[in-house]
């Protein structure tokens, strides 16, 4: 109910402003709740600069406390956009912040599925979305995941074929 939204949409608020603050304070199922519901749903939004706002917002959260990067990760993979370059490359951005801050402690099955969604990235069409994945490459973290779970050579394979067979 909307009544029961805004008072968690408030303690989110509040929880924002204790991560600007630098006060410690505990992820409860409210606050896991609006990030899930509400925050993360506005990455949808068309607008560029709102969404880089909410990128930068997402990355403190992130930051603040790694049970909610799962969450975060989870509505990712289930909403990502397949005719939106701009929001695509949106999440690709989170997904970098992610491996250059090295905030990585989600299960194998979750990560697996980053790892496929940055892999179809690298063959896509759209010549800015394969281009903003191949930066993935310059990650230390990231290498160090695809050697860790072996899938070092499915990466550069897909990486050569694009390569080879990109009309770009």
């Amino acid at each position: 109910d909307n009544k029961t939204n805004l008072l968690c949409l408030d303690e989110c608020l509040d929880l924002s402003r204790c991560i600007i603050l630098g006060a410690k304070k505990p992820i409860n199922a409210k606050y896991m709740y609006v990030v899930s519901n509400v925050i993360c749903p506005l990455l949808k939004c068309k607008n560029i600069n709102k969404q880089y706002n909410l990128k930068e917002t997402l990355f403190k959260f992130m930051e603040y406390d790694k049970s909610i990067l799962n969450e975060i990760i989870k509505f990712i993979l289930k909403s990502w956009p397949i005719r939106y370059p701009d929001r695509t490359i949106v999440y690709l951005d989170i997904f970098e912040n992610i491996f250059n801050k090295n905030l990585f402690s989600l299960d194998e099955r979750l990560l697996d599925s980053v790892f496929k969604k940055i892999s179809c990235c690298l063959s896509d069409l759209n010549f800015l979305i394969a281009d903003r994945s191949i930066v993935f490459f310059k990650n230390n973290n990231f290498i160090t995941c695809l050697y860790k779970y072996n899938l070092q050579f499915k990466f550069i394979r897909k990486l050569i074929n694009n390569l080879e067979s990109h009309r770009s």
